[in-house]
Protein backbone atom coordinates (compact mmCIF):
# COMPACT_ATOMS: atom_id res chain seq x y z
CA UNK A 1 0.00 0.00 0.00
CA UNK A 2 1.11 3.34 -0.69
CA UNK A 3 2.29 6.03 1.39
CA UNK A 4 0.17 8.49 -0.14
CA UNK A 5 -3.05 6.18 0.50
CA UNK A 6 -2.08 5.77 4.17
CA UNK A 7 -2.58 9.30 4.85
CA UNK A 8 -6.18 9.29 3.16
CA UNK A 9 -7.17 6.62 5.31
CA UNK A 10 -5.73 8.57 8.32
CA UNK A 11 -7.36 11.92 6.79
CA UNK A 12 -10.83 9.99 6.46
CA UNK A 13 -10.79 8.24 10.33
CA UNK A 14 -9.75 11.85 11.72
CA UNK A 15 -12.75 13.59 9.69
CA UNK A 16 -15.32 10.59 10.61
CA UNK A 17 -14.48 11.01 14.49
CA UNK A 18 -14.19 14.97 14.23
CA UNK A 19 -18.19 14.69 12.40
CA UNK A 20 -19.07 12.24 15.12
CA UNK A 21 -17.59 14.08 17.56
CA UNK A 22 -18.92 17.37 16.79
CA UNK A 23 -22.91 16.12 16.40
CA UNK A 24 -23.01 13.98 19.34
CA UNK A 25 -20.90 15.55 22.10
CA UNK A 26 -19.50 19.27 21.19
CA UNK A 27 -22.11 22.04 23.09
CA UNK A 28 -23.98 18.66 24.14
CA UNK A 29 -24.89 19.15 27.75
CA UNK A 30 -26.33 16.02 28.89
CA UNK A 31 -24.47 13.13 26.86
CA UNK A 32 -25.81 9.44 27.68
CA UNK A 33 -24.68 5.77 26.39
CA UNK A 34 -27.01 6.30 23.42
CA UNK A 35 -24.87 9.54 22.71
CA UNK A 36 -22.03 7.39 22.77
CA UNK A 37 -23.18 4.50 20.81
CA UNK A 38 -24.41 6.13 18.24
CA UNK A 39 -21.24 8.58 18.20
CA UNK A 40 -19.29 5.13 17.17
CA UNK A 41 -21.91 4.23 14.82
CA UNK A 42 -21.76 7.79 13.15
CA UNK A 43 -17.58 7.32 13.27
CA UNK A 44 -17.91 3.89 11.47
CA UNK A 45 -20.38 4.31 9.28
CA UNK A 46 -18.44 7.90 8.03
CA UNK A 47 -14.91 6.30 7.81
CA UNK A 48 -16.46 3.06 5.58
CA UNK A 49 -17.96 5.50 3.23
CA UNK A 50 -15.04 7.43 2.88
CA UNK A 51 -12.75 4.54 2.54
CA UNK A 52 -15.16 3.34 -0.48
CA UNK A 53 -14.17 6.20 -1.78
CA UNK A 54 -10.11 6.02 -1.57
CA UNK A 55 -10.84 2.34 -2.97
CA UNK A 56 -7.34 1.31 -1.41
CA UNK A 57 -5.59 -1.63 -2.67
CA UNK A 58 -3.23 -4.05 -0.87
CA UNK A 59 -0.64 -5.83 -2.83
CA UNK A 60 0.81 -9.37 -1.53
CA UNK A 61 4.01 -10.45 -2.67
CA UNK A 62 4.35 -14.12 -2.46
CA UNK A 63 7.77 -15.88 -2.62
CA UNK A 64 7.84 -19.65 -4.25
CA UNK A 65 11.00 -21.35 -4.49
CA UNK A 66 10.65 -24.22 -7.33
CA UNK A 67 13.19 -26.85 -7.81
CA UNK A 68 13.78 -27.15 -12.12
CA UNK A 69 12.59 -30.40 -13.37
CA UNK A 70 15.17 -33.40 -14.08
CA UNK A 71 14.25 -35.91 -16.03
CA UNK A 72 15.48 -39.80 -16.33
CA UNK A 73 14.72 -41.78 -19.30
CA UNK A 74 15.45 -45.19 -18.31
CA UNK A 75 16.03 -47.68 -21.62
CA UNK A 76 13.62 -50.87 -20.04
CA UNK A 77 15.18 -52.86 -23.02
CA UNK A 78 16.40 -56.27 -23.62
CA UNK A 79 19.53 -55.26 -25.07
CA UNK A 80 20.48 -53.87 -21.49
CA UNK A 81 20.33 -57.38 -19.44
CA UNK A 82 21.79 -58.74 -22.65
CA UNK A 83 25.03 -57.19 -22.69
CA UNK A 84 24.55 -58.08 -18.56
CA UNK A 85 24.08 -54.11 -17.63
CA UNK A 86 21.21 -54.66 -16.13
CA UNK A 87 22.48 -54.44 -12.46
CA UNK A 88 24.64 -50.94 -13.72
CA UNK A 89 21.50 -49.20 -14.54
CA UNK A 90 20.15 -50.29 -11.27
CA UNK A 91 23.06 -49.13 -9.12
CA UNK A 92 22.56 -46.05 -10.96
CA UNK A 93 19.17 -45.37 -10.02
CA UNK A 94 19.27 -46.11 -6.44
CA UNK A 95 22.39 -43.68 -6.42
CA UNK A 96 20.31 -41.06 -7.94
CA UNK A 97 17.66 -42.04 -4.96
CA UNK A 98 19.96 -41.40 -2.51
CA UNK A 99 21.81 -38.33 -4.20
CA UNK A 100 20.51 -35.63 -1.79
CA UNK A 101 22.27 -32.81 -3.43
CA UNK A 102 20.40 -34.07 -6.48
CA UNK A 103 17.34 -34.56 -4.85
CA UNK A 104 17.66 -30.95 -3.08
CA UNK A 105 18.52 -28.89 -6.08
CA UNK A 106 16.33 -30.28 -8.78
CA UNK A 107 12.78 -32.02 -8.85
CA UNK A 108 13.65 -35.43 -10.47
CA UNK A 109 11.48 -37.98 -12.08
CA UNK A 110 12.46 -41.06 -13.54
CA UNK A 111 10.41 -43.00 -16.65
CA UNK A 112 11.27 -45.78 -18.55
CA UNK A 113 10.61 -46.74 -21.70
CA UNK A 114 10.12 -49.12 -24.50
CA UNK A 115 7.47 -48.92 -27.38
CA UNK A 116 5.88 -45.99 -24.66
CA UNK A 117 7.11 -44.14 -21.98
CA UNK A 118 5.66 -44.95 -18.35
CA UNK A 119 6.46 -43.64 -14.81
CA UNK A 120 9.33 -45.78 -13.27
CA UNK A 121 7.69 -48.20 -11.25
CA UNK A 122 10.30 -50.96 -11.71
CA UNK A 123 12.52 -52.41 -13.86
CA UNK A 124 11.98 -55.47 -16.22
CA UNK A 125 14.21 -55.21 -19.22
CA UNK A 126 11.69 -57.07 -21.01
CA UNK A 127 10.82 -54.60 -24.08
CA UNK A 128 10.90 -55.84 -27.02
CA UNK A 129 10.74 -52.41 -29.15
CA UNK A 130 12.05 -49.27 -28.61
CA UNK A 131 11.12 -45.81 -29.09
CA UNK A 132 13.93 -43.22 -27.94
CA UNK A 133 12.05 -41.02 -30.26
CA UNK A 134 8.65 -41.16 -28.70
CA UNK A 135 10.01 -41.15 -25.21
CA UNK A 136 12.01 -37.35 -25.96
CA UNK A 137 8.83 -36.53 -27.45
CA UNK A 138 6.42 -37.28 -24.49
CA UNK A 139 8.49 -35.34 -22.02
CA UNK A 140 9.19 -32.26 -24.34
CA UNK A 141 5.47 -32.17 -24.75
CA UNK A 142 4.92 -33.01 -20.48
CA UNK A 143 7.38 -30.24 -19.62
CA UNK A 144 6.83 -28.18 -22.35
CA UNK A 145 6.86 -24.76 -20.50
CA UNK A 146 9.85 -25.17 -18.27
CA UNK A 147 13.33 -25.55 -18.30
CA UNK A 148 13.63 -29.71 -17.50
CA UNK A 149 16.68 -31.61 -18.72
CA UNK A 150 16.14 -35.20 -20.24
CA UNK A 151 19.27 -37.32 -18.58
CA UNK A 152 19.01 -40.79 -21.05
CA UNK A 153 20.12 -43.94 -20.14
CA UNK A 154 20.18 -46.22 -23.32
CA UNK A 155 22.71 -47.88 -25.78
CA UNK A 156 21.39 -46.60 -28.59
CA UNK A 157 19.78 -48.75 -30.17
CA UNK A 158 16.27 -48.02 -30.93
CA UNK A 159 13.79 -50.42 -33.06
CA UNK A 160 10.80 -48.22 -34.04
CA UNK A 161 9.87 -44.48 -34.52
CA UNK A 162 11.66 -41.45 -36.22
CA UNK A 163 15.15 -41.71 -35.53
CA UNK A 164 15.98 -39.39 -32.54
CA UNK A 165 18.97 -38.41 -33.93
CA UNK A 166 17.18 -35.52 -35.70
CA UNK A 167 14.30 -35.23 -33.37
CA UNK A 168 13.97 -31.30 -32.33
CA UNK A 169 14.13 -31.52 -28.59
CA UNK A 170 13.35 -28.16 -26.42
CA UNK A 171 15.43 -30.00 -23.74
CA UNK A 172 18.56 -30.38 -23.35
CA UNK A 173 19.49 -34.03 -23.36
CA UNK A 174 22.27 -35.79 -21.46
CA UNK A 175 22.98 -39.22 -22.46
CA UNK A 176 25.10 -41.91 -20.27
CA UNK A 177 25.42 -45.50 -22.82
CA UNK A 178 25.30 -48.86 -21.09
CA UNK A 179 25.27 -51.98 -23.40
CA UNK A 180 26.80 -52.59 -26.24
CA UNK A 181 30.43 -50.74 -25.73
CA UNK A 182 33.88 -50.99 -27.52
CA UNK A 183 36.63 -53.17 -25.89
CA UNK A 184 38.93 -50.61 -26.59
CA UNK A 185 39.00 -47.02 -25.57
CA UNK A 186 41.57 -45.26 -27.88
CA UNK A 187 39.43 -47.43 -30.80
CA UNK A 188 37.61 -45.01 -32.74
CA UNK A 189 35.25 -45.15 -35.69
CA UNK A 190 36.12 -41.86 -37.90
CA UNK A 191 34.01 -42.70 -40.57
CA UNK A 192 31.19 -44.89 -41.77
CA UNK A 193 30.11 -45.12 -44.90
CA UNK A 194 26.87 -46.59 -45.61
CA UNK A 195 23.91 -47.05 -47.92
CA UNK A 196 20.82 -44.70 -45.63
CA UNK A 197 18.27 -46.56 -46.77
CA UNK A 198 17.73 -50.35 -47.67
CA UNK A 199 14.64 -52.83 -48.45
CA UNK A 200 14.53 -56.27 -47.34
CA UNK A 201 16.90 -59.28 -48.17
CA UNK A 202 18.60 -56.26 -50.02
CA UNK A 203 22.73 -57.35 -49.62
CA UNK A 204 25.13 -53.44 -49.58
CA UNK A 205 28.57 -52.65 -48.71
CA UNK A 206 30.03 -50.98 -45.36
CA UNK A 207 32.56 -49.17 -45.40
CA UNK A 208 34.41 -48.75 -41.60
CA UNK A 209 37.37 -47.06 -40.99
CA UNK A 210 38.92 -47.05 -37.24
CA UNK A 211 41.46 -45.57 -35.91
Amino acid sequence: MQTTTILYIILALLLSFSVAFFQYFYKVKNTSKINLLLFVLKTTSLFLLILLLINPTIKKTELQDIKPKLSFLIYNSRSISFFKEDKNVREFISKIQNNKALNDKFDVGKFTFGKSVQVLDSLSFKENETNISDAISSINELHKDKIAPIVLLTDGNQTIGNDYEFINSKQKIYPLVFGDTTKYKDLKISQLNVNKYSYIKNKFPVEVLLN
